[in-house]
């Protein structure tokens, strides 16, 4: 309620505090908002690396929103350099999570690039989606 401003006057400080609770029990959700809020410096300083650790916290917990996030960060070099070889995988994969944010990310790709430029990626990345 603290970060819709439902009921009460909008503050992100206080849906920080509430989530973090949250985060720290486990609970994935939370722990892909705490990364986002990182990641934007929304209630908090901007801090990639944070926002990155909670990302991995969610995303190994199953949320694709999480790993949707991962994936624009290695797109975007936040907090590192771009590493396509590791954005598009974690965006575009397992294929039965995909979630719609994918599709605008991967028409995005340069159509020269590579999917697999990481040493880390997999050899083969099917798609299965039409752009």
């Amino acid at each position: 309620m603290s970060e819709q401003g439902w009921g009460q006057p909008q503050d992100y400080v206080e849906a920080f505090s509430w989530f973090y609770k949250a985060a720290d029990h486990g609970n994935a959700d939370a722990q892909e908002n705490i990364g986002y809020l990182f990641q934007h410096g929304i209630g908090v300083q901007t801090d990639y690396r944070k926002a990155m650790s909670w990302f991995y916290k969610a995303a190994g917990q199953g949320n694709s929103n999480a790993e949707n996030q991962l994936g624009w960060m290695y797109q975007f070099g936040q907090g590192m350099q771009p590493d396509f070889g590791k954005a598009f995988p974690g965006i575009a994969s397992p294929p039965n999570r995909a979630t719609k944010t994918a599709i605008p990310i991967l028409r995005q790709r340069p159509r020269s690039l590579s999917l697999a430029t990481s040493a880390n990626a997999p050899q083969k990345l099917r798609i299965s989606c039409a752009l």
